[in-house]
This record gives C-alpha cells, structure tokens and sequence, in this order.
C-alpha cells in the first residue's frame, strides 16, 4: 500500500497571496542549491513557502517518477486534511516570470469563467515538441484548456481538484509514468 510511503510529518500553512491557502515547494534534501534559489526567488515577493522534503524514487524504489508521485500525494493529503480550497504546488526546478500576487486576480477571473476548475497550470511548457494545437485551446486571453502538457513544476489545485487527483491516484496499483504524464487522464479533470 503507498501510504506508508507518504510523507507525514505537519507541514507549517504559508501564503501571501488572497485566494490561496498555502504555497508547497516539493525539494530533495540533497538539492540545497535549489531550496536556496527557491527561497531567493519567494522572498523577492515577500513569499514564504511549505517545503516538502521530496520522496527521492530512485533511492527508495529505483524508479523517479515513484518517488514524484508520492511527493504531490504527501501535498495533496496535508492540503485535504487541513481543508485548504486551493494550494499553489512548485517543484523546486520553477521560475518566476512575474509578480505572483497577480494570482489573486487570475483565480478571480477564473472562479468566473469556471466556478469548478480543477487545477492552473503556471508554468511554460515551451520544452515540449508537440505541436501548439494539440496542447491547449485557448478559451480567453488569460486562459486555455490543457490537452497536453509535460511538467508539474508549477501549479494551482483547487480542493475538488485535489480530491479527483487524490481518488484517481489512490485507487491505482503503481506509478511507473511521471505524474505530468497521467494526471490529465483523471476522470472529469478540469484543466
């Protein structure tokens, strides 16, 4: 069973940003340099962060995605227990492109045009070689439908979000994909 492989420590609530109830940064404990650049780039916005010590899959299952899978699962069942409504989850490889308080206004926006989103992803999948057309529709100028994507470094989950993720990874035997591979084949997703 993977829960025992869960991480289950508490983990301290931190958030700056109106709309969000806490900011988790997923980071190995033998990448400091990360945890360090992670740090600089949060406190240039006055952020702070929840950092959850990554489940390093090699080490323990000599297999990556395992270990990634579990990390977001420890997340997704400490934002749940705490009955956050929505989380912003990083792994520690993000940039920060633009002030992220203006989040605050895109979950607005968001809550709008879709009262039941899912999750936003927010950052660039420009690494990617499938064609444009076949990632995302655009909806508006602040938003897209995600059809594909290749990484989880950066993104909102709403509280519905977290329980259809969370039921949909549960119910599975193992995760030899990575996470960014078969989250968006959860029934009933809203990306």
């Amino acid at each position: 069973k993977f829960d025992k492989y869960l991480y289950k420590e508490p983990l301290a609530a931190t958030s700056a940003i109106t709309e969000i109830d806490n900011i988790y940064v997923i980071n190995l404990d033998k990448r400091p340099d990360r945890l360090q650049r992670a740090t600089e780039a949060m406190k240039s916005f006055c952020l702070e962060f929840t950092r959850l010590p990554a489940i390093n899959g090699w080490e323990r299952f000599n297999h990556g995605p395992i270990g990634c899978w579990l990390s977001h699962l420890s997340i997704y069942r400490d934002a749940l227990l705490k009955n956050y409504q929505v989380v912003w989850i990083l792994e520690d490889d993000f940039h920060i492109v633009q002030d992220p308080h203006i989040l605050t206004s895109y979950l607005k926006k968001l809550d709008k045009l879709d009262p039941k989103w899912d999750a936003l992803f927010t950052g660039n999948v420009g690494y990617e070689p499938v064609p444009v057309k076949h990632r995302f529709t655009k909806v508006n100028e602040d938003f897209s439908i995600v059809h594909r994507r290749n990484g989880a470094f950066s993104m909102l989950l709403s509280r519905r979000g977290l329980k259809k993720i969370f039921r949909y990874v549960t119910k599975r035997r193992w995760y030899q994909r990575a996470i960014d591979k078969e989250y968006l084949k959860v029934p009933g997703i809203r990306f």
